[in-house]
């Protein structure tokens, strides 16, 4: 890494960033907040292991794909209940807005199951 701060000092850098602009008027302006936080983060450390999974062998890859992909199928289905609830009550104006992220939430958790499919039997026939 380029500058000398740990990733443990970089994180709680980015959480103090995100509470001061929380605090300021204009924190859903989303076009700000990426500018000032700098990106919209999104980790999974399944994706660091497979990064480096060539030094375990693909069993070990095909397992921690395995340990996501259980997660992201009970996430997914609690996701899907939600979404049924909001449905039944979009009289309530919050409730479209609860909708839309419901939904976000189960296509991007439908097309992880889908890479993990691709991942595993790219794995396994390699």
């Amino acid at each position: 890494f380029a500058d000398s701060m740990s990733i443990n000092e970089k994180e709680v850098e980015t959480e103090q960033k995100v509470a001061e602009f929380a605090q300021q008027a204009d924190w859903m302006n989303v076009d700000s907040y990426i500018y000032y936080i700098g990106y919209n983060e999104l980790k999974y450390e399944t994706l660091l292991k497979l990064f480096f999974g060539a030094s375990e062998g693909a069993e070990v890859s095909v397992h921690n794909i395995e340990v996501f992909e259980k997660q992201i199928r009970n996430d997914l289905k609690l996701l899907k209940v939600y979404y049924e609830a909001l449905e039944k009550s979009l009289d309530n104006k919050d409730h479209v807005y609860y909708l839309l992220t419901v939904s976000f939430g189960i296509e991007t958790y439908e097309a992880y199951l889908k890479w993990c499919n691709k991942a595993k039997k790219m794995l396994i026939t390699n």
